[in-house]
């Protein structure tokens, strides 16, 4: 369990020395050129730091491209396969989408445990960079053919209905059933 002293103690271990916890038992520390801000927060309750750094922000020109890319951030939490066992969120009422980690210091050295987690920032930011050009560009280009009311039909649309009905209940069960395997996998 760390204290706010011994929280000290391991951030003037990194860097130049000169990073300590405020009043407020909160510091940050820049990294990349101020490209990647990792902000830091001892909690005494705990006795761990969370390290959180904003990976991107959220769009706000679609509701579609918005629902998209947060299902595709709640599928890299899902066992935090994309993110290294940290978290991504959504920062209370802002747009920014970060990642966020809790430590105690036990795991592994601490300028370790940073290294891993500007590592996984840098990754994280460019996932998210990507994913929120794609979407946006693919949103975009549908809005466009809306707005111009051009109708791309889906091959075979009235005929395969009922079969498409039925093919998404059997998927949704498939899915359903794997969680287990997965969970276990884990």
């Amino acid at each position: 369990m760390l204290t706010f002293e011994k929280t000290n103690e391991l951030l003037k271990e990194i860097g130049d020395g000169s990073v300590v916890l405020d009043q407020n038992n909160y510091c940050e520390i820049g990294l990349q050129e101020g490209e990647l801000v990792i902000a830091l927060r001892f909690v005494p309750e705990d006795g761990r730091i969370l390290t959180a750094a904003v990976i991107g922000d959220l769009p706000d020109s679609s509701p579609l491209a918005l629902t998209h890319i947060l299902g595709e951030v709640m599928k890299a939490n899902f066992m935090w396969d994309t993110t290294s066992g940290n978290t991504l969120a959504l920062a209370d009422d802002s747009r920014l989408v970060v990642q966020n980690c809790y430590t105690d210091g036990s795991e592994k050295p601490f300028s370790e445990y940073l290294l891993s987690f500007a590592e996984s920032c840098e990754y994280l930011a460019a996932w998210y960079a990507d994913l929120k050009n794609d979407t946006m560009e693919t949103f975009r280009e549908e809005q466009e053919l809306y707005d111009n009311d051009i109708d791309i039909p889906d091959d075979d649309e009235d005929s395969n209905e009922d079969s498409e009905q039925e093919q998404e209940h059997d998927d949704f069960q498939t899915d359903f059933s794997g969680l287990r395997n997965l969970m276990l996998q884990a």
